[in-house]
């Protein structure tokens, strides 16, 4: 990727093949503040424009490809697949660790599952003490599927102590056709890493990401300031509409405004009008609006970082 850097960290080996995860820079360090980006689920970090924003408001951007995602999925690896959220810990520790070595304030930012993800994290990571605040982009904290499709998925949960690996098809999705250039959308991104069908998922993930909604239903203490935002309405994406490119089609966003007030003593919730189910793959106005949103609540928040 034009402007990046990328390492790799070897995580050892299970029974699926040789595990690692991936850290992605913009350029070099220049700025006393750093932004540490995990991205959702079937994802990974493409998202050049983010990165350039976040540097153009003053911070460095560190990205994560999680374990069996992206640059980090390897010959045998079951996609997207974890037993528990904690066996992220060990990448995510490395990139905060990364980030806080040359910066004074460190910033955690995740979207969809990497939303819930790093809400955990910033509950009870083991490096948490580096992270100044939190952003999360449409974050997952609760399921949204048709009756049929959420039974299944409460059984899957259930039984994913017992049969972790057995695919199951995910449900039709326009959501791909929404943001893709080579269909209804603007952004190029690798199909095989960020599919159009729904990724086929296993009954122990179901189950990892069940226990994390849990957790957070029963409610985090995250000590950071937090901000949330997703969009103002929520929509299907079992059939195609124009809805798709200004509506939430994966999330209830009813479901997020509700559970963020769970995350903490001190969260923001922003409403963004227009926005899609990643709000930084919206609209231009959208993101811009985004953007502006995201900064003037960090200049407000953190504190100032006296010039060296």
């Amino acid at each position: 990727m034009p402007g990046h850097q990328q390492h790799t960290i070897s995580l050892g080996s299970a029974d699926d093949g040789d595990l690692a995860a991936t850290i992605v820079r913009r350029g070099v360090a220049s700025h006393q503040r750093a932004v540490v980006y995990i991205h959702g689920y079937a994802d990974y970090f493409f998202q050049q424009h983010l990165s350039a924003a976040w540097d153009d408001a003053g911070y460095d951007f560190v990205a994560i490809d999680l374990r069996r995602y992206g640059r980090s999925l390897r010959p045998g690896n079951r996609a997207n697949y974890v037993d528990a959220i904690d066996e992220y810990w060990p990448e995510i520790d490395a990139a905060v660790t990364i980030a806080a070595s040359d910066h004074d304030q460190v910033v955690l930012c995740g979207h969809s599952t990497g939303g819930l993800i790093a809400a955990l994290y910033a509950h009870r990571g083991p490096r948490r003490d580096l992270v100044d605040a939190l952003v999360l982009n449409s974050p997952w904290f609760d399921v949204k599927l048709p009756a049929v499709q959420a039974v299944m998925w409460k059984v899957a949960a259930q039984i994913g102590q017992y049969i972790k690996h057995r695919e199951v098809a995910a449900g039709e999705s326009f959501y791909v056709d929404s943001i893709h250039s080579s269909m209804k959308g603007e952004w190029d991104f690798d199909l095989e890493w960020k599919p159009k069908v729904g990724a086929p998922v296993h009954p122990g993930w179901s189950r990892a990401i069940a226990l994390g909604h849990r957790e957070v239903h029963r409610g985090l203490n995250i000590d950071v300031a937090i901000l949330v935002q997703h969009s103002d309405r929520s929509t299907s994406s079992a059939k195609w509409s124009d809805d798709l490119l200004c509506t939430d089609s994966v999330l209830d966003v009813g479901q997020i405004h509700r559970w963020s007030a769970a995350l903490g003593p001190n969260v923001t919730i922003q409403t963004i009008p227009g926005g899609m189910h990643d709000l930084w793959l919206s609209a231009e106005p959208v993101r811009l609006d985004t953007a502006n949103r995201t900064f003037a609540w960090l200049t407000a928040t953190l504190p100032e970082i006296s010039p060296c």
